[in-house]
């Protein structure tokens, strides 16, 4: 999605938006795409969600973290 659009769901979001945020280095689609995700020429996926190829196989240590924080979206968009 483009940064509007990105925008736009946060302002007609419902009262509450969760916001989940974890580190580059441990998203499982930064780690299986990121050969190719910011590759200027590529275009964004349009195909369908069954079509999507499987990541390879990724294999780090899993690290834990506290639960995400709920944040109001009004607050967000201050």
């Amino acid at each position: 999605k483009t940064y509007s659009q990105v925008i736009a769901l946060i302002q007609n979001s419902d009262d509450t938006l969760e916001l989940s945020i974890m580190p580059k280095d441990e998203d499982i689609l930064q780690l299986a795409y990121s050969q190719d995700a910011y590759l200027k020429g590529n275009e964004p996926y349009s195909g369908e969600a069954r079509s999507i190829p499987e990541p390879p196989p990724i294999c780090y240590h899993r690290k834990t973290y506290a639960p995400p924080a709920r944040v109001s979206a009004w607050a967000t968009m201050v």
